[in-house]
């Protein structure tokens, strides 16, 4: 009989034959082909006392059972010969930590039992069990950044690697009390972590405290490369710094480095928005824009600002850089004009283009002119674009043309062009959209003609297009400016049925209609739905209904929803 240190417990016994049955019983078709496990079994057959501390841990990685491995760590210690290894002790923490829920006591226990025979673990073995246990068992992810990761002064790279991992999960806060840690106990972080804690603050949007990091990185002379200056630069577009973001760029700029085509294409947004088209103009020219989309949301977005015929020499420069242009970008430059009523601009514009036999799409170019002749109300110019637009060879007038046709002729109270151009866009092949018919109910309610838009309002669900908020709200309003009141409120209660979200548009219509019928007890439980619900109505709605409200309390409630 083999002399031991002490007779090993009944428990730790029988896991000999556990991990025998399970794996002579169950064989596994990988642990099969594995030579080492076969002499390992072979082993802990004949000779269970003279397993080596490299065997016994592959037979608890081939079991995976945290019950069974603890009982072997038992009969393991009660043999005279013992002296376990850092592999030993990884395949035993590993087994706790994959199981369905791992006890953090035996954790503690082999951590305890490492340290007294002096068993020193890896960064490496850290790494593994602190991505086993994140992020559902933050309990033990702490534990063993407290015990393995601050006690065993592992390299800046383990830190890292738990701040990095943290930062993945959305555990912003604890990601940066390890980072205060690093920079406790050590004097010139390096770059990689300057990179990791970013990416907590890309994370959790504070761009004050990456400001300070990067601060903090140039005053210990750590060169930021170009993956830093991209986030950090996304993090200040995000918050909208934008002077800031022109500092950073310029630094890259020195740097040589290169800007992401989306994020260059945010930033070129930020800076028209705030009017800074230089820096939006030097963005394009170095090409950050990839895509005609991007390119036509640019250059609408120039005009906007008043800056039109320098977005129309930058699209001519474009196919230089082998971008293909066509009718598109050119549309959207014009609709940007017609949006602060630069006609003379856009006329320009479309003169040049819509001579050019070699920009395709010119249907687009068309359109975009009849949006902004419709927008501005000039019928007659409108109406001179849209014919030589029918009058094209192979053209077929857009449904955007149809839309600003019929918006246009809408504003100016002709309802029978606004009923002519809809019954043309439904012979014309194309599918009827939710907008069509929310101007031709707008121009018949307006004109008094509720039947008539009840009627498209029916005709709208035989189609499978459902009525939105815009739709109810407009022939609310025009049921009551004829004076038909029960029509009104029969509307208020189709429209709760219909699943709808209120809105400030259909909000105001409603709390109109009620005031006017004098439900001021309807009104008041209205109103307590909408303060739940957290909305408000805007001052100017909101002034001329308190003027309109004759009931005291009601009032009181209404003057509280108003912003």
């Amino acid at each position: 009989t083999t002399s031991t240190k002490s007779q090993p417990p009944r428990k730790a016994r029988q896991s000999l034959r556990r991990i025998l049955h399970l794996l002579s019983t169950n064989p596994n078709p990988t642990h099969s082909q594995n030579p080492t496990l076969s002499q390992t079994l072979a082993l802990l057959q004949t000779s269970p006392h003279s397993l080596s501390p490299s065997q016994a841990s592959t037979l608890i990685s081939s079991i995976s059972n945290p019950f069974i491995s603890f009982d072997f760590y038992r009969f393991l210690k009660s043999l005279p010969t013992f002296k376990p290894n850092s592999t030993l002790f990884n395949s035993l923490i590993t087994s706790q930590l994959q199981s369905m829920n791992p006890f953090l006591p035996k954790v503690q226990y082999f951590i305890t039992e490492m340290r007294k025979h002096n068993v020193h673990l890896s960064s490496d073995d850290f790494r593994g069990f602190f991505e086993l246990v994140i992020p559902k068992h933050m309990e033990i992810a702490e534990f063993l950044i407290r015990v393995l990761l601050y006690e065993s002064e592992f390299d800046e790279g383990s830190y890292n690697f738990a701040i990095s991992v943290y930062s993945e999960r959305g555990f912003c806060e604890k990601a940066i009390l390890v980072a205060k840690r690093v920079r406790a106990r050590c004097e010139n972080p390096s770059l990689g972590f300057y990179s990791c804690v970013m990416e907590v603050y890309r994370k959790n949007r504070d761009a004050r405290a990456a400001m300070q990091l990067f601060f903090d990185m140039q005053d210990k002379g750590v060169v930021a490369n170009e993956r830093l200056y991209t986030v950090l630069l996304e993090i200040l577009c995000g918050v909208g710094w934008v002077k800031l973001c022109r500092v950073i760029m310029q630094q890259m700029v020195e740097a040589r480095f290169g800007i992401d085509g989306c994020l260059g294409v945010s930033l070129m947004r930020k800076f028209i928005e705030q009017n800074m088209v230089s820096e939006a103009e030097y963005l394009f020219r170095e090409g950050v824009i990839r895509d005609k989309e991007s390119l036509g949301v640019f250059v609408e977005a120039m005009a906007e600002k008043g800056r039109p015929l320098v977005g129309l020499e930058l699209i001519k420069s474009v196919p230089k850089s082998g971008l293909d242009v066509d009718g598109f970008v050119y549309a959207s430059l014009i609709r940007g004009c017609g949006k602060i009523g630069l006609i003379g601009d856009a006329e320009k514009i479309f003169s040049e283009i819509k001579s050019s036999k070699s920009i395709g799409n010119l249907e687009a170019v068309y359109s975009s002119m009849i949006y902004v002749y419709s927008r501005a109300e000039m019928k007659k110019m409108a109406e001179m674009v849209w014919g030589e637009m029918e009058a094209m060879n192979g053209f077929r007038v857009t449904e955007e043309a149809y839309i600003c046709m019929m918006s246009m002729y809408g504003a100016l109270c002709l309802v029978e062009d606004v009923l002519r151009l809809f019954d043309q866009l439904k012979g014309s092949g194309y599918h009827l959209c939710i907008d069509s018919y929310v101007i031709l109910i707008d121009a018949l309610s307006k004109m008094g003609k509720l039947n008539q838009a009840r009627d498209f309002l029916l005709e709208m669900r035989g189609s499978g297009i459902y009525p939105t908020n815009s739709i109810y709200s407009l022939m609310m309003e025009g049921y009551l400016r004829v004076g038909l009141i029960n029509h009104a409120i029969a509307l208020i209660d189709e429209y709760k049925k219909s699943g709808l979200q209120e809105d400030e548009v259909v909000l105001t219509s409603v709390v109109k209609i009620l005031i006017h019928a004098g439900k001021f007890s309807e009104l008041e439980s209205y109103l307590d739905m909408i303060t739940k619900k957290g909305l408000k109505i805007p001052k100017d709605k909101g002034t001329l209904l308190m003027q309109m409200c004759r009931d005291d309390y009601c009032l009181r409630k209404l003057t509280r929803l108003i912003e």
